[in-house]
């Protein structure tokens, strides 16, 4: 077992003790690579947006991913390999079932995310990079849909309003035009901050 191993193990112990459980479980388990994930130096950014692939997200998941720790996007396919970092597009489409798919605390909260939301529709308002993919039985994170494939993210930025690149979506991993330059400014801009 590693350094690393051995940490996580000590965290996720912690992490049960403090809410009372004698058993470790997925959620303490999360909790402590969360810990480990804040201690990991980011990894450099790119100087150009160039070839980054954006990905169109149903509200209300992309603002989620944004605003309320959504570590994972869950999908039924796996990611083209050599791309890490992708632009997070706010679909017009919204999650009519989002209360209903996922746990309490996400129903409960979904207040928050329709306030942080408002009118993202369209737009690109992020950009994070994908750190694994992996079966959601595999993940930790309890933003997670079984039977699906969990792309777990990090270093996930959200643009300002006044970054906002409006534009069309498309299924699958696509390639924003941006043939005045605004895209590259945002990206610029979030990478600066």
């Amino acid at each position: 077992m590693s350094d690393d191993d051995e940490h996580l193990q000590r965290l996720a112990e912690l992490s049960a003790k403090r809410a009372g459980r004698a058993k470790v479980k997925r959620i303490d388990l999360w909790w402590a690579s969360k810990r480990l994930a804040k201690n990991r130096p980011p990894l450099p950014w790119p100087t150009s947006c160039k070839g980054i692939p954006a990905l169109t997200i149903k509200e209300p998941w992309a603002s989620a991913i944004l605003h309320m720790g959504k570590d994972v996007e869950n999908r039924c396919w796996k990611m083209p390999k050599g791309s890490g970092l992708i632009f997070i597009h706010a679909g017009l489409s919204w999650d009519k079932n989002a209360k209903e798919n996922q746990h309490a605390y996400v129903s409960k909260r979904i207040h928050d995310i329709n306030a942080k939301t408002t009118k993202t529709s369209g737009y690109i308002i992020g950009i994070a990079r994908v750190d694994r993919v992996v079966p959601a039985e595999v993940s930790l994170s309890p933003w997670r849909s079984p039977g699906q494939m969990s792309w777990e993210l990090r270093d996930v930025i959200a643009f300002p309003k006044e970054d906002w690149v409006a534009c069309k979506g498309k299924l699958k991993l696509w390639h924003p035009e941006d043939p005045e330059g605004k895209l590259q400014t945002s990206y610029v801009h979030a990478i600066a901050r």
